[in-house]
C-alpha cells in the first residue's frame, strides 16, 4: 500500500487527550446488501379477522453478525501484511457479544413499548396491530440514545468531552474549521423491522399450546473498529509513549436505517509501539453519512486526518499530521490505515534541562481540555 508521507511539526505540544478503544466490528448483510438491517418481514402473521387490541406471546430470536469491519464498494483490499506489522490478531477483533437486547414495538395507532430481554431472546408481549420494531444492545456505557420513541429518527451518539474542541490538522483544514471531540463509543448491534408482505421467517410453535409466534432476527453492528499503524523509518528507540487524534468521523448512527449522521467530530486513542513502529485501535461509527442502504453506491466525500503526538523519552512531545483521506473514503465501515513514514530525529531527541516546551503551539484546542497521561 502507498504510505501517507508525515508532516512533522517540530515543536511540542502542550496538551492531548488518549482515548482507549478494543477492538471490534462487522461483515455485510440486507436490503441490496443484508448489512442493512431493515425491511425485514412482517411483525406479526396476517390474521385479518384479528381486531387491534388484541395482544400475542411472541418470542424474539436474535443471533448477532460480529465481524469487525465490512467491506464496501469500492472495494479496498487490506494490506496482506497489515497483521504482523500491526502487530493485530485479526481473530481476536471478533466483536463480543452484548449481555442485553432492547425490543422497541411500534403499532399503527401510535402506541410504543420498550422491552428489556436477555441478549439471545426472549418473550414479548406484543398487540396485534404491531408493524414495526427497533432493536439494539441496551448494554453500553458510552452510547447516548435520542429519539426512542420515534421509529424513524432514533440516533445513537456519545457525549462531547467536555469544553473539547479539536483544531489542530492543518494537512485536511481543520486548523480552520474546530470539530468537537466526542467519546468513542461501545459496542452497538442495531435491527429495524417492517411491515412488509414476506412472512415466511416469521413462524409459529405449533407444539406450543400457547402458539407462541417466533421472530427469528439477526443483529449488525453499528459501530466499526480501525486499526492504525504509523511505520517508523528513524528514531522509534526515542519514543517514549504516544497518542492521536482522528478528524473526520461520524457523530452517530440512526437505529432504523443505519445511516450514519453527517455530523462530524474528533475520536482520539492510544497508540502502542511495535517492532517497526506504533499501533492505536479506535471504535467508531463510521464515515459521515454512509448508508448500508445504498451498498455498491457509496460516495465517500469529506477529508480525513490523523494527528500523531509522541512523547519522547527526553519528555518532549512532538507532533506529526497525516493526511488518510484516500485510505478511509475506502472504508467507511472499519479497517486498516497504514500510514508513515515517521523520522525522529538525533537532535529533537537529545535530552534537555528541565524538558519545557513551547506553549504557544496549542493545536489541540482549549489549555485546559486535556491532560496527557501517557
Amino acid at each position: 500500500m502507498k504510505s501517507n508521507k508525515a508532516t512533522h511539526s517540530g515543536k511540542h505540544s502542550r496538551t492531548l487527550l488518549i482515548g482507549l478503544a478494543t477492538a471490534a466490528m462487522s461483515v455485510l448483510s440486507s436490503c441490496g446488501s443484508d448489512f442493512c438491517g431493515c425491511d425485514y418481514p412482517p411483525i406479526i402473521p396476517p390474521e385479518p379477522d384479528v381486531p387491534a387490541g388484541v395482544w400475542y406471546k411472541t418470542y424474539v430470536e436474535a443471533e448477532y453478525d460480529r465481524e469487525w469491519y465490512i467491506p464496501v464498494t469500492p472495494r479496498y483490499e487490506l494490506p496482506s501484511d497489515w497483521p504482523e506489522k500491526a502487530e493485530v490478531n485479526p481473530d481476536s477483533l471478533l466483536l463480543p457479544m452484548p449481555t442485553g437486547l432492547r425490543v422497541v414495538t411500534f403499532t399503527s395507532n401510535g402506541q410504543t413499548e420498550h422491552h428489556n430481554i436477555e441478549a439471545e431472546g426472549g418473550e414479548v408481549a406484543m398487540e396485534s396491530d404491531t408493524e414495526r420494531l427497533l432493536l439494539y444492545n441496551n448494554d453500553t456505557e458510552y452510547i447516548v440514545f435520542t429519539n426512542t420513541d420515534s421509529f424513524d429518527s432514533c440516533t445513537a451518539t456519545t457525549r462531547r468531552r467536555s469544553g473539547g474542541f479539536y483544531s489542530g490538522n492543518a494537512r485536511v483544514g481543520s486548523d480552520t474549521v474546530s470539530e468537537p471531540v466526542r467519546s468513542q463509543p461501545d459496542i452497538l448491534y442495531r435491527r429495524a423491522m417492517r411491515e412488509q408482505t414476506v412472512d415466511s421467517l416469521l413462524r409459529v410453535e405449533e407444539t406450543d399450546p400457547a402458539q407462541i409466534h417466533v421472530i427469528p432476527t439477526m443483529l449488525y453492528p453499528a459501530v466499526h473498529v480501525y486499526i492504525v499503524h504509523f511505520n517508523f523509518t528513524k528514531g522509534l528507540e526515542h519514543v517514549l509513549n504516544g497518542a492521536a487524534a482522528m478528524t473526520g468521523m461520524s457523530a452517530g448512527v440512526n437505529i432504523a436505517t443505519g445511516e450514519t449522521l453527517e455530523e462530524t467530530c474528533t475520536l482520539m486513542f492510544d497508540c502502542e509501539k511495535t517492532a517497526d513502529g506504533m499501533t492505536g485501535t479506535f471504535l467508531s461509527f463510521g464515515a459521515p453519512g454512509y448508508s448500508p442502504e445504498n451498498g455498491e453506491l457509496y460516495h465517500p466525500h469529506g477529508r480525513y486526518g490523523i494527528t500523531l503526538q509522541l512523547m519522547l523519552n527526553n519528555s518532549k512531545r512532538i507532533s506529526y499530521t497525516i493526511d488518510v483521506t484516500a485510505q478511509m473514503v475506502a472504508q467507511p465501515c472499519g479497517g486498516v490505515v497504514m500510514t508513515g513514514d515517521i523520522e525522529v530525529d538525533d537532535e529533537t531527541a537529545k535530552p534537555e534541562g528541565g524538558g519545557s516546551f513551547d506553549v504557544s503551539v496549542d493545536p489541540w484546542g482549549a489549555p485546559n481540555d486535556y491532560e496527557i497521561t501517557l
